[in-house]
């Protein structure tokens, strides 16, 4: 019993000396403790290849054992692509061969009678050009933007995930659209930079807000519509998507979520808080803006604005905003109509503000 008692005070005395050394390495001299060290994240796994094919990401080279007819299926295409006028379903692409290379961007590969996806990293390119309308005056305006494929290819497994899930059944889960990035930071700084050229001010809140509003308005394309689909059909080959910004970015097709979560992702990037809008079948997008002013008649005229429009200066309404933002008061914007300005919604949007919807009270839901 005595030798039993030693070699547990000598355990006692070990573990003690071992806990003192943990807390000796998290003690500055100061006397304060440095933050809990997070644990290191496992790598993820690398993705596994049918037998016989090879797949060097650096160079973007899938290769097959034997010589074989490959399908190639651009992932990041539009489930129609268009041709002048005339839209027709996007199939693929296909070669023969013992290998191919592929630029970077998403695909999936059918060799061999096995069928397979790829992720090739690195950047897109896409240069968008439109004309601007400040003040009277028009102006030529372009920014050519990267995006970041792994980022995308984040976006994209996201949007499948929360569509398949039957998430957009509910305004509550608006918010979640609205990704900001490295890519729509670095897009936003750009679209800055073409506001100061012409002569703008990002002081004045409203003025920079409608020249973000413009850019999605005139630069990302309403959908087309393919008999007896909705507008997301020809885009995503799904009767109902709501897209990430990137995957906006990248395809410059959307409809009015995908448009409207896009623009508060380039509100949220420039400083603003900004809102998803539900209504009853439409989705817009909401910014808050000190000292709004309404927009002369004379101005709606100029801009071959001819619908009728409802000034939209709402307070959130019940079921959409909570704690701090209970009293914030959001502008509605538009984003499928050319440079309509911030704070003008349709007669009939704007009179259903508060009303109730199968998806939820309509109204602005705040993103974080």
């Amino acid at each position: 019993m005595k030798a039993l008692h030693v070699i547990l005070v000598v355990l006692v005395v070990v573990l003690a000396a071992a806990s003192a050394a943990v807390i000796a390495s998290t003690v500055r001299d100061d006397g304060t403790a440095d933050a809990p060290q997070e644990e290191e994240e496992e790598p993820a796994e690398d993705p596994t290849y049918p037998e016989g094919v090879t797949v060097d990401l650096s160079t973007g080279t899938v290769t097959c054992a034997e010589e074989s007819r490959w399908t190639i299926y651009d992932l990041l295409e539009t489930y129609y692509v268009v041709s002048g006028y005339t839209w027709s379903r996007y199939t693929g692409d296909t070669s023969t061969g013992t290998e191919i290379t592929l630029s970077p961007g998403m695909y999936r590969i059918t060799v061999g009678g096995e069928t397979f996806d790829v992720t090739v990293p690195g950047t897109l390119e896409r240069t968008v050009s439109w004309t601007y309308d400040m003040d009277g005056t028009e102006h030529g305006m372009s920014v050519t933007y990267t995006l970041d494929v792994s980022d995308l290819a984040a976006q994209k497994t996201d949007s499948l995930e929360f569509n398949d899930s039957g998430d957009y059944s509910s305004f509550s889960n608006l918010p979640e659209l609205v990704q900001v990035t490295s890519d729509v930071t670095n897009l936003e700084e750009l679209l800055e930079a073409e506001y100061l050229r012409i002569g703008g001010d990002t002081s004045d809140e409203q003025g920079y807000a409608d020249f973000l509003a413009a850019f999605v308005q005139l630069c990302i394309t309403y959908p087309h519509r393919e008999s007896g689909h909705g507008a997301d059909y020809c885009i995503y080959g799904s009767g109902e998507y709501w897209a990430r910004p990137l995957e906006t970015l990248c395809i410059l097709y959307g409809d009015c979520e995908d448009t409207s979560a896009l623009l508060c992702a380039l509100y949220a990037a420039a400083g603003y808080q900004a809102a998803m809008g539900g209504a009853s079948g439409h989705v817009y997008a909401g910014v808050a803006i000190d000292g709004f002013a309404e927009v002369t008649q004379e101005r709606l005229k100029s801009l071959d604005i001819y619908r009728e429009y409802t000034l939209a200066a709402f307070v959130p309404v019940e079921g959409s905003c909570e704690g701090a933002l209970a009293e914030t008061v959001f502008y509605g914007v538009e984003t499928i109509y050319d440079q309509l300005p911030v704070g003008y919604l349709t007669t009939g949007i704007a009179g259903n503000i508060g009303s109730k919807t199968t998806w939820g009270t309509a109204g602005f839901y705040p993103v974080a």
